[in-house]
């Protein structure tokens, strides 16, 4: 079955429903279950926050996966409404916390700063950056062993310290997310002064945390357990201070305390126009048994172009996936990143750049490393397995039936098969348009037929897939949380 990503369409396409209604069907249950690619879990939220007036700035999720070789995968999305800021970013690292490789997308003042996608060999950094035209561009430096990466989502910043007791100089690679659109999203090498402080424990909105405290770069960071959770970072010198709101681990998505509820409404966000976030089930249609989940967020920026991160966890294949794909308003790909797990054993991590009719490909893993280049239709669209933007396949909406290519990355669990595309008709008919029920509520959706045997059932504007059925295979995916919202602060 293709899941697809990044995905073209019409313009401006539009089904006029009205929003989702609640209901009183029952919330997701536990269904992390056993999955070697997985040691745990946690996710949660920041506030961003002035400490003097305790003032809110903007606020940060995070959801961090720990793998049985001790890596860890951190996706990080936050809304900077201070200063109409966005940032959607992945980043890697490994049993040390030193870093592996990052792709982050930066939206700055209203406008797209770029996006990039960097990766650590050894000393050897070597990036590709989306500039704010359009246009790409290479950049390569040495750093020392003694590295870290600053991608300013700042769940990431209690892995600073990683190195504070080898006694070498440290360095740290700040990536360029400011307002100058004339300086590209690139990176900057700079000393790092990381320094142990104390143990202590510390209060705040999400909990009490016992923590080691670390200082540098005139900040300090307090960070908890074995995967340096950051609880808190406070930078005195500007005022600034950023706390841990929410935190659960699991699926347990995490209280929200009161503490917290300037998130709920906060200041408008010019790089933001709409969102939608949510999660989903996987089930077999038998017996409705648990399969996985996955979870999505879905941002549409300030110029209709869609920024989309998808993670997953299919225990059934003990899989992990993480996805971070732009698209343009019309669906049709930008750029991509995507990172595979299977079996309990990392397959690898490959990179995805379209220029106009031109596909870059390139991934990094077990298999060695694998580059390479085609020519793409403008109808063209991306899979690469997560669900949520399997509706971005679909070209002519209204019309009976149509026909798509995709290209379809190799996700599988032969390590020795390197991450590449391999293309796939993809014949599409409207079946109409359908009112149905799911735990997350009910939605007015219009369904369509995928290849003859996969339907799938689409929500709104933005094409957020409600459900998925392929009764051939005995596979049911079904939406079970959702949230959406306008401009921020426009719920």
């Amino acid at each position: 079955m293709l899941r697809g990503m990044l995905v073209a369409g019409l313009l401006g396409w539009s089904l006029l429903a009205p929003g989702p209604a609640q209901s009183q069907m029952p919330v997701v249950p536990d269904n992390l279950g056993p999955n070697a690619s997985f040691e745990r879990l946690s996710h949660g939220e920041y506030l961003y926050r002035t400490i003097k007036a305790r003032t809110p700035r903007g606020s940060e999720r995070f959801e961090l996966i720990a793998h049985p070789d001790g890596t860890r995968t951190l996706i990080m999305w936050n809304d900077l409404f201070a200063k109409h800021g966005q940032i959607h970013a992945v980043l890697r690292v490994d049993a040390r916390f030193r870093p592996l490789e990052t792709q982050y997308v930066y939206w700055s003042d209203g406008r797209f700063k770029g996006a990039a996608n960097f990766r650590l060999d050894g000393t050897a950094l070597a990036g590709t950056v989306r500039t704010p035209d359009g246009g790409l561009a290479t950049q390569r430096l040495t750093v020392p062993e003694a590295v870290s990466f600053a991608t300013h989502p700042l769940a990431g910043d209690g892995w600073h310290a990683w190195h504070v007791e080898s006694q070498q100089p440290a360095a740290m690679v700040n990536f360029d997310a400011g307002p100058d659109l004339t300086m590209p999203a690139a990176a900057r090498l700079q000393p790092a002064d990381w320094r142990r402080v104390r143990s202590e424990p510390i209060e705040v909105p999400a909990g009490r945390f016992d923590c080691e405290v670390y200082a540098g770069a005139g900040a300090t960071v307090w960070v908890t357990g074995p995967d340096r959770v950051l609880v808190k970072f406070e930078w005195p010198a500007l005022d600034l201070e950023y706390v841990l709101a929410r935190f659960g681990t699991g699926r347990d998505r995490g209280a929200v305390s009161p503490a917290v509820t300037p998130l709920a409404a906060p200041s408008a966000n010019n790089s933001v126009l709409r969102w939608h976030e949510g999660e989903y089930s996987y089930r077999t249609i038998a017996d409705g048994r648990e399969r996985g989940w996955e979870r999505f967020r879905h941002t549409v920026q300030a110029d209709g172009s869609r920024t989309m991160l998808m993670w997953q966890g299919l225990r059934a294949r003990s899989a992990q996936f993480t996805v971070l794909m732009r698209g343009e308003q019309s669906f049709r790909p930008v750029d991509a990143y995507a990172s595979y797990w299977n079996d309990g054993k990392y397959k690898g991590s490959v990179n995805l750049w379209l220029q106009g009719p031109q596909l870059s490909l390139a991934s990094h893993g077990a298999f060695g490393e694998w580059r390479e280049e085609t020519t793409v239709p403008e109808r063209v669209s991306m899979g690469t397995h997560p669900i949520a933007a399997d509706g971005w396949h679909l070209w002519e909406l209204d019309a009976p039936v149509s026909r798509a290519r995709a290209f379809e990355l190799e996700a599988t669990a032969d390590l020795g098969k390197p991450i590449r595309g391999k293309w796939r008709e993809l014949p599409m008919a409207r079946v109409g348009v359908e009112k149905i029920k799911v735990p997350a509520g009910e939605f007015e959706t219009t369904h369509y037929r995928l290849g003859g045997t996969l339907d799938i059932w689409l929500y709104g504007e933005d094409r957020v897939l409600v459900r998925m059925r392929h009764e051939k295979a005995d596979r049911d995916y079904v939406l079970v949380r959702y949230e959406e919202g306008g401009k921020s602060g426009q719920e």
